[in-house]
Order: C-alpha cells, then structure tokens, then sequence
C-alpha cells in the first residue's frame, strides 16, 4: 500500500507516476528557459521562481510516491 496515494502498489501506477515525473520535469525545464521574469496563466502574470517551486514541489511528491511503491513491490516479490 502506497501511504502517500492510498492506493495499492502496482507496477501500472509506478509506470504512471514516472510519465507524470517526466511531465514535471519538463515543464521545470520550460520554465528556466524563459526569458521573461513573470508568466501569464490564464490572465494572471505569476513569477517564474513561483511556478518553478511548484513544480519541483510536485517533483518531490511523484518521486517519494514512485520509492513507496517501489519498496512495497520489492517486499511483495
């Protein structure tokens, strides 16, 4: 049992949680790329370094949620 989702290990939520890592990550990626000091989303300008916590904050959850469901699959076998 994945305590951070509440849901049951599996290798199909391992595999979604690293599609949705990838995604972040990227998008940390676009986000140091741009030039401009604020972002517009949806009609509202937002700081860069604003949205970038975000994601790695984001970051930080999928990776901790991947190590519970891999170390519970580990355990399993």
């Amino acid at each position: 049992m994945n305590y951070l989702t509440g849901k049951e290990a599996s290798i199909d939520s391992v595999l979604k949680d690293i599609e949705e890592l990838k995604t972040a990550i990227y998008g940390l990626y676009k986000i140091a790329t741009i030039k401009a000091k604020h972002i517009e989303i949806q009609g509202v300008f937002i700081e860069k370094i604003r949205i970038a916590v975000i994601i790695r904050e984001k970051i930080a959850v999928l990776l901790h949620s991947i190590a519970q469901d891999v170390d519970c699959l580990k355990r399993n076998i």
